[in-house]
């Protein structure tokens, strides 16, 4: 039996169910999605669920223009590593946030409303961890996790792979045969690389192979080699379908995450 165990990433919390429930809902998601392209391989699935640490106290809704001072210049960074002219990401300072939304939205195909939720979602969500006192909350979670199922496979989705990377950091005796990013921001320059604990460390010493995958419309995988700036073993590149960017149930049914599990059934 391969036991796999998932982390998250944002979107995820669930005001309606107990942090159990949420964890079973989650987990019965992400083992479908698994499952529809590996029936053939028995596996016991869990998933770590976090969202509650980071997002209790965090605005829900709204739009990125309503996004704090801080945040805003986030965003700057953030599409300056997605390509974006100097004087779109300037923009900040002296134009309303619309202007990079518009930009996001024109480069990658995808409504103006679509962008700008997501926008608002990801610069609420990643310093709430970041910046907030549930980082270490959301650690200790998936190390429990982690210390209970011993997983041959760590997948981590979107921040996710952020809360993931410290976890294994900062616990070395929680070794995994494989970890599979989805969708991730550990390359973001300023908004999430720099803030990584601790610092100028390329990869956890305990995992043995570590994969990589990006949809090549997902902008929160800026930069989407994170082979670039840590020690990734493969990198894929996807192609999920429009409006499917970022959704970790695509992710996981993607024929590259079935055929990198599958090494190890």
């Amino acid at each position: 039996m391969l036991r796999v165990v998932g982390v998250h990433g944002i979107f995820n919390f669930d005001r309606k169910r107990s942090v159990s429930l949420a964890a079973a809902n989650l987990t019965a998601i992400w083992s479908a999605a698994l499952t529809s392209s590996m029936a053939h391989v028995p596996m016991a699935v869990q998933v770590a669920y976090y969202a509650d640490c980071i997002t209790g106290d965090t605005p829900q809704g709204g739009n990125a223009d309503n996004l704090p001072f801080g945040a805003q210049h986030e965003l700057a960074e953030w599409v300056l590593a997605l390509g974006a002219p100097h004087e779109v990401a300037e923009g900040v300072a002296t134009v309303p946030v619309r202007q990079i939304i518009s930009w996001i939205s024109r480069r990658y195909g995808l409504a103006y409303e679509t962008v700008d939720r997501f926008v608002d979602r990801f610069l609420r969500e990643v310093p709430a961890y970041l910046d907030g006192p549930g980082r270490q909350n959301a650690q200790d979670r998936l190390a429990t996790v982690l210390a209970e199922h011993r997983p041959h496979v760590l997948v981590a989705h979107s921040l996710g792979s952020v809360v993931a990377f410290e976890t294994l950091c900062a616990n070395p005796e929680l070794d995994v045969d494989l970890l599979i990013t989805l969708g991730s921001p550990l390359g973001l320059p300023n908004v999430v690389f720099h803030k990584i604990r601790p610092p100028l460390v390329r990869r956890p010493p305990q995992v043995r192979r570590w994969v990589n995958i990006a949809d090549i419309g997902d902008f929160v995988a800026a930069p989407p080699r994170l082979g670039d700036v840590f020690d990734v073993d493969a990198h894929h590149e996807v192609n999920l379908g429009l409006f499917e960017f970022h959704r970790a149930s695509r992710y996981l049914a993607a024929a590259v995450t079935a055929e990198e599990i599958g090494r190890l059934a």
